[in-house]
């Protein structure tokens, strides 16, 4: 009874981490298409350069970057 048990525990868990394996792969995929995309529509519609584009992205980006910074300053000066 307790080696049944534990043989369909083990069967979940497998197919739980086939699941997670399998949408992280394709949430992958989809990320990629959607970036190549988004690229190509900027450039097509906008006709902006890629310089002018870093220009526009940077200020999204400095609170990520700042973020980061401060995670670090923390982390090495212990």
């Amino acid at each position: 009874m307790l080696i049944n048990n534990s043989r369909q525990n083990i069967k979940v868990i497998f197919s739980s981490i086939f699941l997670f394996i399998f949408a992280n792969a394709f949430m992958g995929i989809a990320g990629g298409i959607n970036d190549t995309i988004f690229n190509n529509y900027i450039a097509a519609t906008y006709k902006i350069s890629p310089m002018a584009r870093g220009f526009l992205e940077f200020p999204r980006e400095i609170p990520g970057f700042l973020n980061n910074l401060y995670y670090w300053f923390f982390i090495l000066s212990r």
